[in-house]
């Protein structure tokens, strides 16, 4: 690329920060800037392959995740074993926040599409 596109749509170093992108996540967005940057040094940074499996249906809660890049299924499998789509998220996105707020297990299942980076909190 031209180095003068490349400065031109490079994104700012700040943009690139977890505490960023926690700040464009709803339940987070009233955070001041210090809050995030605390909430960041919490946080756990995790790569997933494609396939690779994020938890299983009824798998103790152990936090939530929010997606840095690619992409995750959010699915059930019936008796049989076939998996019947939740959801498929996508950057920005979070799951698993429902085990917060009390233990639970979980009540879907989710595992990566693509190359995905998660970041999150273990309880």
């Amino acid at each position: 690329m031209n180095p003068v596109w490349s400065n031109i749509f490079r994104k700012k170093a700040e943009e690139d920060s977890l505490a960023y992108l926690l700040g464009t996540i709803p339940i987070f967005s009233e955070l001041k800037d210090r809050e995030l940057r605390f909430l960041e040094t919490l946080m756990h940074i995790r790569h997933y392959s494609p396939g690779e499996i994020v938890f299983e249906e009824g798998d103790p809660g152990s936090g939530m995740y929010i997606i840095r890049s690619g992409r995750v299924l959010i699915f059930n499998r019936d008796a049989l074993g076939q998996e019947s789509e939740q959801a498929i998220l996508g950057i920005g996105d979070f799951f698993g926040e429902t085990t917060l707020t009390a233990p639970a297990n979980r009540t879907a299942a989710a595992k990566t599409l693509e190359n995905t980076e998660l970041s999150g909190r273990p309880t």
